[in-house]
């Protein structure tokens, strides 16, 4: 948290160089930004908690397979890295589909801000598939528990596509919540952010298994 600068109109001027910083998604000149007084809560309200708590975590996800990380909490090892990758992918893609009992399908609102930002990961990541031969990074089906006999839910994340298709679509997904943030661009943030984090039918009856 706190990290990504706010473009924003001070007393003395602009923080940043107006005119000459270009917008990353549209590539044309900044035309956005935080007004004298404004604040990141103060534009985004009640967008502001699930953005920024999704923001956060995607930075987990993408800096998870980054060896300097690894090693500075104490894992130089490739091999060990690797496995601490793959299962923080596994519990974020795990808490987003749990997490879905936060979400009241009648009023159409999530219940807990960290639930809405991981089922917008879960989002990004059903999203991502390798080009070569449209191979889904992560994908979720109902089956039927075989000791109890009920439904139940199942995710495959790939592992082999974590590092070359995953990593990636976090990054440019990140890089948009980032713009939109950074240039209180709430009416685009607000569009794309709403666009991962809202369940569609089908999850809405997988809801119904949790």
């Amino acid at each position: 948290h706190g990290t990504g600068k706010l473009l924003m109109e001070t007393e003395s001027g602009f923080n940043f160089a107006k005119g000459d910083v270009k917008d990353m998604i549209t590539n044309n000149a900044i035309d956005s930004w935080y007004a004298k007084g404004e604040t990141y809560s103060g534009v985004f309200t009640d967008l502001s908690s699930p953005y920024e708590e999704c923001r956060a975590e995607a930075v987990a996800l993408f800096l998870a397979g980054n060896t300097q990380v690894q090693s500075m909490f104490g894992y130089p090892d490739s091999a060990a890295g690797a496995d601490l990758c793959y299962i923080n992918w596994m519990a974020m893609i795990r808490s987003g589909l749990i997490g879905l009992e936060f979400y009241n399908p009648g009023v159409g609102k999530w219940g807990q801000a960290h639930c809405q930002a991981r089922f917008a990961l879960v989002s990004v990541c059903l999203e991502a598939t390798n080009n070569s031969d449209a191979k889904s990074l992560l994908s979720v089906e109902r089956v039927i528990n075989e000791e109890d006999g009920k439904p139940d839910l199942r995710f495959r994340l790939d592992r082999d596509q974590v590092h070359s298709v995953g990593i990636p679509a976090i990054g440019r997904f990140l890089m948009k919540l980032q713009m939109y943030k950074s240039t209180a661009n709430v009416s685009e943030a607000s569009k794309f952010f709403l666009n991962y984090s809202t369940p569609n039918a089908h999850f809405i009856e997988l809801r119904n298994i949790l």
